[in-house]
Parts: structure tokens; sequence; C-alpha cells
């Protein structure tokens, strides 16, 4: 027997069904994910829909199928959809995440039927195109001594590395100082510092003279002390100094060392630069520190010298201490004036180092894009854009390639507000964007060609589209894969309470329920099209067939529904729909209807009349009758009242309502009828659509 609609209950239409049975991949979850490629013979998606009462609308991804650079700008061309679509404003427009208005120069536009005037799709087929852009982030802290550093490039086609080098080196003794201790100088000359010597020789001296030793300093560094003095005093040697490294560049997927060198870095800071690498990613290896003045530092002692040091200082003895710490003569000193206390003259400990410097890496990027060969051997489209709106897409190329960032292009998203303009069946008959199911039938019947135009059952098509304007049964989805049309309309047309049916060699819609002519629901007494006895059936010809009782026995109609805002992807919802006082603990049946649906209110719709259809509609008859059953159209209502006989010989008469599903006229003259049990209340009225307007449902969302 054929299956009461909808169809057997699934798990998500994603899951269960085959790939031509998909939608699309319009709710794509990796938004930022690789651009998808059009391809030769695939299928045209074809976007319908109307956002409304800020309700509906439909997000696309479109795939790439040319693209150009000139100059900074790259041009990439898309295939939005069949038929002629609104351009998307640029605000709806993503480039992966991010909005396609923060793209430097972006533009958005789009063609039907023509190139979008915004492109520039101008390239050499066969060849390549390639820029250079940087990427610029803190580097690694520069190695101590016995220590390394290391960082590796953030892209894969690198191929010059800028370091600057920021900062000091600071080399001293542990606790920053020498120590002298218990000097004792009496008044005269002491001495004076060497001017050839080293800075740090200069330092001691202005130390002492700082400290109050010697209470004169003259120009020629000449150190006089006035008073009979004895002191302690800690004088700091630390200085700067510049530093040195080795470096190592390795290229990561050979695991092998393209460049090495030495880099000193002076106080202050200096730039090394490594440049002509071959594109690919590198790892720099920083080590081998070294400090001018790491060195150990020597004692300082005294070692007495006669010497006569010039005019003015004449026949006085004088002592050299020479101070190895610090590579340079510290000073001349009076023998009878500078003389130690307790055996104690300075003493110095190993020096250390102490470097604090930054390094900011400025990375160059090659970019590299190659074309394909167009058959023909020249600059030039392929096939024609009949009836396609095409978009187009176009910004800097440091935006669309970011150094930085994927070595690819990121798909694309469109947010549309309106689908491909149809003829429509209701607003005085216009063409224009539309979200009702029957317009889109009505569209796919035309533009597939399999029926004419006299073919097509307008009349119960626009009845349909009354109805599903009126109860808000709307679709906003795109059609992206290639299925068999009857078999799409046999799935989809109950969801929004109708059916497909040939009435007179017409094809179209009709309700699944009685409706007006206005639309709304008929709740009125049902009066049968015609009646029929055993009189005008065929003797033998009367078959029931029961539906199973497990197909019939309360559930939780679970209805998944695509909530779609503004400019975003789409987000499923379920609402949870079953009769007051049943199947409270389940069991659960998963409709999917992310692929159109957009609001709860249709979904309870949907869910009310499969709940009612299965709980009410018990089986279907077949019988062949008299030329009196060519008068009949399918979706009318007869009544049928005939007398069976069971095995033990007793008799008994049956009979009720029933909507006709098919008819079969054979060349005898007598028509095959197939019918399906249509419940009715005491009242008369349809049990299904009284329920599917009224019924005593529980609603959880």
């Amino acid at each position: 027997m054929n299956r009461v609609y909808p169809q057997d209950a699934s798990n998500s239409i994603s899951g269960v069904l085959r790939q031509d049975e998909k939608s699309d991949g319009t709710q794509q979850s990796d938004l930022a994910g690789k651009q998808q490629l059009g391809t030769l013979g695939e299928t045209i998606p074809l976007a319908f829909a109307l956002r409304r009462n800020d309700k509906g609308g439909t997000w696309v991804s479109p795939h790439l199928i040319q693209l150009g650079i000139k100059q900074t700008d790259i041009s990439l061309l898309y295939v939005l959809s069949q038929g002629r679509v609104s351009e998307p404003v640029i605000t709806n427009v993503f480039y992966g995440y991010a909005g396609f208005n923060t793209i430097t120069n972006g533009q958005i536009c789009s063609g039907y039927q023509a190139l979008p005037p915004c492109v520039s799709l101008d390239y050499n087929p066969g060849g390549s195109t390639s820029w250079d852009t940087t990427v610029s982030y803190s580097g690694p802290g520069l190695p101590s001594a016995g220590n390394t550093s290391e960082f590796t490039t953030r892209t894969e086609t690198c191929v010059k590395i800028t370091l600057t080098i920021s900062g000091t080196c600071t080399v001293s003794p542990p606790g920053g100082s020498y120590v002298v201790n218990n000097f004792h100088l009496s008044p005269g000359v002491v001495g004076y510092g060497d001017p050839s010597g080293s800075a740090a020789a200069s330092q001691l001296f202005f130390a002492w003279y700082e400290a109050g030793i010697s209470n004169e300093f003259d120009p020629r560094g000449v150190l006089i002390c006035r008073t009979d003095t004895i002191f302690n005093r800690s004088v700091d040697l630390s200085i700067r100094s510049e530093v040195r490294y080795d470096y190592q560049v390795w290229d990561v997927k050979a695991n092998a060392i393209v460049r090495s060198g030495q880099v000193w870095v002076p106080d202050g800071g200096t730039t090394l630069s490594i440049e002509s690498l071959p594109s690919a990613q590198y790892k720099l290896v920083l080590s081998s520190f070294y400090a001018e003045r790491s060195h150990t530092l020597a004692t300082f002692v005294p070692q007495p010298h006669g010497y006569r040091p010039g005019p003015g200082y004449a026949d006085r003895e004088a002592s050299q201490y020479e101070n190895n710490a610090i590579n340079g003569r510290l000073a001349w000193a009076h023998q009878n004036r500078l003389q130690a206390q307790n055996g104690t003259f300075m003493r110095n400990i190993a020096g250390s180092s102490n470097q604090s410097f930054k390094v900011e890496v400025l990375e160059t990027v090659r970019t590299t894009l190659n074309f394909p060969t167009v058959p023909g051997g020249s600059n030039q489209q392929q096939g024609g854009y009949t009836d396609l709106t095409l978009l187009g897409a176009r910004g800097h190329y440091d935006s669309l390639r970011p150094a930085d960032g994927p070595q690819q292009f990121t798909q694309i998203h469109a947010f549309l507000t309106e689908g491909v303009q149809v003829p429509r069946l209701l607003q005085g008959k216009t063409t224009g964007p539309s979200d009702l199911y029957p317009d889109l039938v009505h569209y796919l019947m035309n533009m597939a060609g399999m029926l004419k135009s006299d073919q097509i059952d307008l009349d119960g098509l626009t009845l349909s589209a009354l109805f599903t304007e009126k109860y808000k049964l709307l679709f906003n989805g795109v059609l992206a894969v290639t299925v068999n049309f009857r078999e799409w309309l046999s799935r989809t047309a109950p969801y929004f309470v109708l059916t497909p049916r040939q009435v007179n060699g017409k094809f179209g819609l009709m309700s699944a329920i009685p409706v007006k002519a206005d639309g709304t629901i008929d709740e009125g007494r049902v009066v049968p099209a015609a009646t029929f006895d055993a009189s005008d059936i065929v003797a033998g010809s009367y078959q029931k067939n029961w539906v199973p009782a497990a197909d019939r026995k309360p559930f939780v109609a679970v209805m998944v529904f695509r909530e779609q805002p503004a400019g975003s992807v789409g987000q499923s919802r379920t609402v949870e729909v079953r009769y007051q006082g049943m199947a409270a603990s389940g069991p659960y049946e998963q409709h999917d209807l992310t692929e159109f649906c957009c609001t709860p209110e249709h979904a309870v719709y949907a869910a009310r009349y499969i709940l009612a259809k299965r709980r009410y509609v018990s089986h279907e008859i077949t019988f062949t009758a008299l030329r009196k059953a060519s008068l009949l159209l399918p979706g009318q209502i007869i009544s049928v009242a005939v007398t069976t006989q069971a095995s033990d010989g007793t008799s008994a008469p049956i009979g009720g309502l029933y909507q006709i599903e098919q008819l079969n006229e054979s060349q005898e003259g007598t028509v095959e009828v197939h019918a399906i049990e249509f419940p009715v209340n005491d009242a008369g009225v349809s049990r299904v659509a009284y329920d599917v307007a009224r019924g005593d449902v529980v609603i959880l969302q």
C-alpha cells in the first residue's frame, strides 16, 4: 500500500538522506573554510527566499568559478543562483567570518547573464602572478650565556626575515661595584686619571671626587687631597657593552640549515636582515651569547714604581697601579699620600652581565597565484551565463590572501533577503521574489520544461498559495542538488500541508485538508461528491488494506527548523509537539525542516498534520467501479457503503468517507479507484483538518 503522507519518520535529513536528496551546504558550519570551487557539470544552486517581518531569507555559500588580479586588487567571480536575484548589500556578504565591508578596497557587485561590473578578470592563462607582503610580530627574547632562543616563521612562503633588536647589556661584578676598603689619604696631590684609559677608570676617579676624597679636580684630571682622610667606598664599575650572537636559519620542511652567521648588537640595538630565501617556512635559532667584558676580573694590587710625571711634579715618588680588570690604567697616585690600612687595598670579583633586549620580527611573504589554462589557449570565458546571477567580489590582496593566513581563498557567504524572481500566483500575478512553496513548484515546472502551460493546474496551485500565505507556511532556502522532481515534491509538500495531484491531465498541488476559497481551513460538514454501494462496484474488486498498528502509536513529533537572523548563518532550533495526555515519555520522531522552514509556527502546523494523519487514518481501499466513477477527480471525498462476508458466512455492512488518491480508467470503461480513509467527527467535520486548526496538543520549545 502507499505510505500515508508524510513519509516514514526519519532522523535529521542531513543524516539519513542520500547525497542527491540533501538540500545543500547553505548552513555551512566552518565559515572560514577553504573556498569551494565550481566544477564542470555541477548543479547550479537556486535561491528561493523572501525576508519579511524579520523572518526568512537564506544564507548561501557560492562556488568560485574565476579570478583575476589587477595591480593590488584581486577579483573573484562566483555563481550566486539560477535566475535573476537582486544584488546583496555588502554588509550581508562575509569573507569567512569577516564582513566584506571590512576588506580593504572591498567591493560587491552582481550581474544577471553578464559579468558583474566591479571585477577585472584579465589574466594570462597557464601563467602566474605573485606579490610580497609583510607580517610583523614580537620575536623571542635574546638568550643569555649558555642558552638558545628560537622562533618559527608564521607562513610557509617566507622569503626574507628582518629582526629589529633594541635594548642594552650591562657588564658588572656581582653586586654591581668594586669595594675600596680603609684608604688613608694625607693632604697633597693624590694622582690623576689616565685620559687614554678605559671609561671605567675615569668613572672610578669621578667617584672618588664626588665622594669628597679630593677637594679639587682640575681639567688635567689631577686629584688633590686637602685634608687627612680615611674612607670606605664602593665604586660602581658597571659598564654598557655590545653583545654578539651566532644565528642559524633552518628550512623547517627540509630540516636543514640554509643560512648562518654572527650578529653584533651594540648598545641601543641593531637590525639583522636575512634576504633572498627560497619561499618556505623557517626556524631561526640564536645562540653563543658573548659580552665584550664578560671575562674574569683580576685583583687590583699596588706595584711600587718610581716615576716622575713631569713639570710641577719633579722629585716626587709615585707608584703605578694597574687595574687589569678594566683593561686600562686606572690612576697614578703619590706613594706618600695613598696608603692602605689593615693590609687591604682593593678587591674585585668575577664579572656578570644583565641584558634587556626587545626583538621585533618583520616577515616578508611571497604569495603566488597560478592561473589555469583556459581551453583554446587564450584569455576567454568558456560557456555562457544564460539565466544565471553572478556575484563579483573585489578587494586588496592583503585582505583576501593575508600573508599570515592560510594559503588559500576563504569561503565567501551571502545572506539573501530576496531570492530568485518568479511569476507569482498571488500579488497580482507579478514577477518578483517569493517565499510561497506553490510559487516555487510552479517556477520549477516551467523551468524544467517537463510540462506545457496547459498541463499545469494553476487553479490548484493558486488555492494552495492562498492557503500557505494564510498560515505562513513559507519556503526560504536553496536548492543546490539535482533530485527527481516528483520525489522531492512528495517529500516536501506534506510539510506545507499540501499534496501533489494530477487532475484532468493537469499536474499541481492541492491542500491535504479541506480549505475554503479564501485559503482558510474548512471546518464545516464534509459533503461527499458521490456515494458508492455494491451496485456501483464490480463484484470481487473491493479490497481494504490496514495501516500497521505499530505505525499508529502515539508519538512526539520533534520538528527541527532554522532560526534565521538577519545577516547571519541560520541556527537549528527544535519544537516538540504531541497530543495532550499521549506519549508523555515518547517515542520521538524527528523531522528536519531546516532547508526551508524559518518559524516555529510553520513547524507546529506541520507537526499537527503529521500527528493527526497518523492518529486517525487507519486504512485505504481499492475497488473497481462502473462508469459512474469516471466523473470523479483525485482529491474529492466519496462515501462507500458495502457489505462484507466473514469466513463463518455472516455478513456486515461497512462504510465511511474516503478521499480519492488515484483513478485509473480501463479500456472497458471501468475505473479503478484508490482512496484513503477520510475520518470525520460526529458533526461531519474532518478530524485531521480540525486538529490542524485547533487540535489539543502540547507544544514544547
